[in-house]
């Protein structure tokens, strides 16, 4: 069976300035109703235009337009802040609802977080050196500063019945035949604030034939408990993305790239974006994860071809 085809830039412009039949309406309801792809273009047109008539109210009585390319910018640009408007709009009603012991610490952070979301939504979106080449993807965590539950996630190896986490300061071992462990207080007892050399053992019946190490810190036990409880206020935010956002960036600006990492997979999930792929991409570089920051870099360089 052939692929149903997208919607081409024209149909989604005459849907969305409503110069199509009424057939043709139906058409491309029917397909947009089953096109994540094509319903984000829609939107993200349909948001285009309605900015661009409050631009060009504005602009009504200038003596010489912008050219197209100009335009657009100007477009992207008040997309892009009131975005940042939004999200920094939700966090200071974050601060303000806040316990007293909680609000000076989120205060601190609101100028940095401003200038994260700002760069985040800038268009274009920046973007890293080019890509060299293929790199094969291995342990996606733990590295850096994290917290409990501590996830250990790899990707499957061919051959492979079995896999032996380890860390030896910590005298524990794990043994599985899953790619995905968490561990909890319970089962593995850190100290706080210290940092650990991790192993990961690849068996294929009682021979090693491969060994993957690492290092992580967990983050100091104060620390832990402030970010608790903020994640629990923040979960209440709406929509879901915007939450998923902020709390991203809250865990970014404090250094939990991991952490930051799954919730912004979480709003990419929701909803694609650029923006989104970049913050994925930027908090991989900082933990020094070159194919998985490339694997994200790509996918900006491949929704802007």
């Amino acid at each position: 069976m052939q692929e149903e085809k997208h919607l081409s830039p024209e149909t989604i412009e005459k849907y969305v300035k409503g110069e199509l039949s009424g057939d043709e309406v139906v058409d491309a309801e029917r397909h947009l109703a089953g096109c994540a792809k094509c319903k984000m273009k829609t939107d993200t047109l349909r948001s285009f235009s309605s900015l661009w008539s409050e631009w060009t109210a504005k602009a009504h009585g200038e003596a010489h337009r912008k050219a197209d390319e100009k335009r657009l910018v100007t477009i992207r640009k008040l997309l892009s802040e009131r975005k940042v408007q939004e999200l920094m709009e939700k966090f200071t009603d974050l601060i303000k609802k806040g316990p007293v012991h909680l609000q000076k610490s989120l205060e601190a952070m609101s100028q940095n977080l401003n200038d994260l979301f700002r760069r985040t939504f800038t268009y274009p979106t920046p973007s890293f050196a080019p890509v060299f080449g293929e790199y094969p993807i291995t342990v996606l965590s733990p590295f850096g500063k994290v917290f409990y539950p501590i996830v250990f996630e790899w990707q499957p190896y061919e051959g492979a019945d079995k896999y032996i986490i380890s860390i030896e300061e910590a005298n524990w071992s794990y043994g599985t035949t899953a790619t995905k462990v968490e561990v909890g207080p319970g089962e593995l007892q850190l100290i706080y604030g210290k940092e650990y050399m991790w192993e990961i053992r690849i068996m294929s019946g009682e021979e090693l034939t491969d060994k993957i190490v690492g290092f992580f810190s967990l983050a100091a036990e104060d620390e832990i408990r402030e970010l608790t409880e903020i994640e629990g206020r923040t979960e209440s935010i709406e929509p879901e993305q915007d939450s998923c956002i902020l709390w991203a960036g809250i865990l970014e600006e404090k250094e939990f790239y991991i952490e930051a990492i799954e919730q912004y997979k979480k709003a990419y999930a929701l909803e694609p974006s650029n923006g989104v792929a970049y913050r994925i991409a930027y908090c991989y570089d900082k933990l020094e994860l070159e194919e998985l920051r490339d694997k994200w870099n790509r996918k900006i360089l491949e929704e802007n071809v």
